[in-house]
């Protein structure tokens, strides 16, 4: 197949060294780099959207993982009674009104 492929000024030294490099053409080294970049991204596993947001904030700084420390001294294993006994509990609660009204009666008037 044939496909036009126009490379900006500032990437044809670049390109044009490469090639001279490599003894072979531009275009067998364009070739070569569609070659290697559709690889690579056929072998990449997709991911969720959680997963992309996940990396995203890890990446920015704005997310960490809790240490092992911490998880063993605020989160408490809880047997399965003691779970149906919260669950129970947190049936009981009524917020009147709803927390989604109370939000939007606080936005004000649209």
């Amino acid at each position: 197949m044939t496909l036009s492929v126009e490379i900006p000024d500032k990437l044809v030294p670049q390109l044009q060294q490469r090639a001279r490099r490599a003894g072979k053409k531009p275009d067998d080294i364009v070739v070569e780099m569609v070659e290697k970049g559709l690889t690579t991204i056929v072998e990449l596993e997709p991911i969720t959207e959680r997963q992309c947001v996940r990396a995203i904030l890890n990446d920015a700084g704005f997310l960490s993982e809790v240490s092992p420390e911490l998880m063993e001294a605020f989160v408490q294993p809880r047997s399965p009674e003691e779970r149906e006994q919260m669950r129970q509990r947190l049936q009981q609660i009524s917020l009147a009104p709803p927390l989604s009204e109370t939000i939007i009666a606080d936005r004000g008037p649209v």
